[in-house]
This record gives C-alpha cells, structure tokens and sequence, in this order.
C-alpha cells in the first residue's frame, strides 16, 4: 500500500522529468532555455557551455532530467532521491483498516491534518495515526 503524499511525490517527479524532455525536444526556443540553463546552472554536463547544450538537446535523456530534479531537491542523483522517497513511502505506511475478530473491516475516523485528529482524540478520546499529510484515529475500545 502506497501513501498519497508519497506516490504523487515520486509521480510529480517523473511527470516533470517528463515535461522537461518534451520541452527540450519539441519546445520552442522561450521554452527551451529555461530548461537549458538549469541544466548548466545544475552542472549536470560538467562544464559542458550552455551553447553547447542548447546544440545538442535532442539527444538529452529523460535520465538527464530526473538528475536535475534530484539535484535541485538537494540530492546527488536521481540514484540517491529514489531510495529516499521509497524510505519515506515505508516510514509512513500505516494500515488504514483493522480486522475484527469476524474478520471484517472497520472504518476509522480520517482527519486532513494530524493537529485536527489530535484536536479530536483530546475530546472524544482514541489513537492519532499519521498517514502522509493526513492523520487517522483509532477509537479508543468500549
């Protein structure tokens, strides 16, 4: 089971990538050089001059630009941010149903935020569970 933050995280990263490629191959040349200079600026090349780069787009890579992103989200590589947002997508999977005893499931109370869910349980009582950006709480055992 996959989070929401988590799967739109990693899917918004590889639309952009997608986007940037597009760009760079069918775009025109306003569009282009955004997205020439931030591959200079981000030294994905290594020294490679941003002319250099604009003559040569059409063989940049979808790779090419998943490198850029990770590097602008303060990562080495593309390599390096992956694992990270695969790290984060188990550190914040919880099990939004429990089973019973008769084997079936229940609903649990969903909140948009943790602080609305714990503002919640200090009323009506039960357990916040953080899920992504939202939170959902287990009520307390009668």
């Amino acid at each position: 089971m996959n989070t929401p933050k988590t799967i739109s995280k990693l899917n918004s990263f590889l639309r952009t990538a997608k986007i940037l490629h597009r760009i760079t191959k069918n775009g025109s040349i306003s569009q282009i050089m955004p997205v020439i200079r931030r591959l200079h600026v981000a030294d994905i090349f290594y020294g490679t001059a941003l002319s250099q780069l604009f003559k040569e787009r059409l063989t940049l890579q979808r790779k090419h630009f998943l490198r850029l992103l990770a590097i602008e989200s303060g990562y080495k590589s593309w390599e390096a941010l992956k694992p990270a947002l695969e790290e984060e997508l188990h550190a914040n999977i919880k099990e939004p149903f429990t089973n019973t005893a008769n084997d079936t499931s229940v609903m649990k109370i969903w909140c948009s935020s943790e602080s609305e869910a714990k503002d919640y349980v200090a009323k009506n009582g039960g357990e916040v569970i953080r899920y992504g950006d939202q939170a959902m709480v287990l009520l307390a055992d009668k």
